[in-house]
């Protein structure tokens, strides 16, 4: 009776097993007793079943990676009533994401003895590795080597520029607001002090919009994102010379250097400017409700010599401003 197609799915069900599913308890029931093994490795010979038996217990105790397994073509020939060789061809592609990723195909020997049914018994096992750059012309694989190692080479540098895009998001978010692409407060922070070192005098402009709960409580807080962008973009375009900053919520804060002093009504002239550039952007929301935003003003070194201090005094006008005229511009004052 012609068992092949039984064969052939043994072989196929016994490498998903092992190389899948880690199942070693399985190998050792269909091993026969005079089991033998060639594998791909200069080490991997096992000339009894006691040897592969006690390989398979180091492999397992040592090595907990898996493959996921796809069959080329395999082929059963009977060689007795009993006993059959199987040939084959697998895709092996190692189940990882935090390195590169080893992939092969394997070509395979099986040599079976056929028990009962569906029961088989492995008797022998030769696993080998194909050269697929070796070229038909080639008796040898001459540039095995040199071709391994440029596909090594094609994954290094695919999983170094991998690195380097995710590098630059780290850098990106420990710097930058993902919502509105301007400094977080801590990079703000550092680029005040950086600043304050380099030029004599600075403005630091602390502002909020007015009433923006309304606008998240009316519209939704995704519209409320767009509206917060709309604003970031603005402060860039007003303040394309100045550190910029969210703090979080709805507040942003300014710092201007200069290599001289700056004189009140310049400031002054530059915030209306960009409130009346942000009057034009907000109407174009499609919505009348949206605030307008009020803005706290205060000078380095004349009110602080390091952020904290300068924040303070920011905040403190910008509390002035709000209880007293939202959508205005509030200097700080000595008291």
């Amino acid at each position: 009776m012609d068992h092949r197609v039984s064969a052939e799915q043994f072989c196929l069900g016994v490498w998903k097993a092992y190389m899948e599913n880690h199942k070693y308890d399985l190998l050792h029931e269909v091993m026969d007793e005079r089991l033998t093994v060639i594998g791909t490795g200069a080490h991997e010979i096992s000339r009894t079943a006691e040897e592969f038996a006690a390989s398979m217990a180091r492999e397992e105790t040592s090595w907990s990676g898996t493959f996921h397994m796809e069959p080329k073509w395999i082929q059963a020939t009977p060689l007795s009533e009993v006993i059959y060789n199987v040939i084959g061809e697998m895709a092996a592609r190692e189940n990882a994401d935090d390195r590169i990723i080893y992939d092969f195909d394997f070509r395979f020997t099986m040599i079976l003895r056929h028990i009962h049914d569906n029961d088989w018994k492995i008797m022998h096992v030769h696993q080998s590795v194909a050269d697929r750059y070796q070229s038909e012309e080639e008796f040898f694989p001459q540039k095995i080597t040199e071709q391994s190692n440029r596909l090594l080479q094609e994954k290094i540098e695919a999983k170094t520029a991998e690195l380097e895009e995710a590098t630059k998001k780290i850098i990106y978010y420990s710097q930058y607001d993902s919502l509105t692409d301007v400094f977080n407060k801590h990079f703000c922070e550092e680029a005040v002090e950086t600043n304050m070192k380099q030029y004599p005098h600075g403005i630091m402009v602390m502002l909020d919009m007015d009433s923006f709960k309304l606008v998240n409580d009316r519209y939704g807080h995704p519209f409320g994102d767009v509206v917060l962008k709309r604003l970031a973009d603005t402060l860039k375009e007003s303040f394309a010379d100045s550190v910029i900053g969210r703090i979080g919520g709805d507040e942003f804060i300014l710092y201007m250097p200069f290599s001289k002093e700056p004189d009140d009504a310049v400031i002054y002239d530059r915030a209306t400017q960009f409130q009346a550039r942000w009057d034009v952007y907000k109407k174009q929301l499609g919505v009348d409700d949206i605030g307008g935003v009020s803005m706290g003003v205060t000078s380095y070194p004349k009110h602080g010599c390091n952020f904290d201090t300068l924040w303070n005094c920011a905040d403190r006008a910008l509390y002035q401003v709000k209880n007293h005229r939202k959508g205005a511009i509030h200097f700080y004052q000595d008291s």
